[in-house]
């Protein structure tokens, strides 16, 4: 999960030694501090070479359903369809803005309010409409960096070991029908070199 924004504002100014030692306590007050006086930021946004403007308080991009463990952001995602699922939430003041927002999420009726856009992509890049305007960036609730940023599905990019009798959910034998054999070589060949130049961040 990654996201621009409001949430990622708060990431950044949360000060490390407070989130080591209060936990989500210390993500609470920053939020708090920074919600009377957060402004929706103009975006151009780029999905799968679509551009899509507006004026918005977050875009949250997943490859999974939970944001935080908690919250559905991006309620229709699966980890194995291929695809990014990506809530872009529309505004100009959080304080103003948010609550009917956040129940258009909360009730997953993202098709009846104008100002939640919900879409699937294979490519997504966010960027500020001016240069010097640039959106915090977080990934999994640490402070990446700032716009302009870029995220892209990498399809079978990562190999998962499990045992092979493995039961899980209520003792429900692991459905291994969509499962390729591990390949050593082949997973070498595919592993992410060290000397290689570094690549835009990546959610997979």
């Amino acid at each position: 999960m990654a996201s621009a924004g409001f949430d990622a504002a708060v990431t950044a100014e949360v000060n490390l030694g407070e989130k080591r030692r209060f936990g989500a306590i210390a993500y609470l007050k920053s939020a708090l501090q920074l919600a009377w006086r957060y402004q929706g930021t103009k975006i151009h946004l780029r999905i799968d070479g679509k551009r899509i403007r507006g004026r918005v308080l977050m875009v949250i991009i997943g490859n999974s359903q939970l944001y935080g463990g908690v919250v559905k952001f991006t309620a229709h995602a699966l980890v194995d369809d291929g695809f990014l699922d990506v809530c872009v939430i529309r505004g100009r003041s959080l304080v103003m803005d948010a609550p009917s927002r956040l129940l258009s999420v909360f009730t997953r009726f993202y098709n009846r309010d104008p100002q939640v856009r919900y879409y699937r992509a294979k490519q997504v890049e966010i960027r500020g409409k001016k240069k010097k305007k640039r959106l915090p960036v977080q990934v999994d609730g640490d402070y990446l960096g700032q716009t302009p940023m870029g995220f892209e599905i990498i399809e079978k990019g990562l190999w998962v070991l499990v045992p092979t009798e493995s039961r899980a959910f209520g003792g429900t034998v692991a459905n291994r029908s969509l499962w390729s054999e591990f390949n050593p070589d082949a997973a070498r060949s595919t592993a992410p070199n060290p000397a290689a130049p570094a690549r835009s961040p990546e959610v997979v």
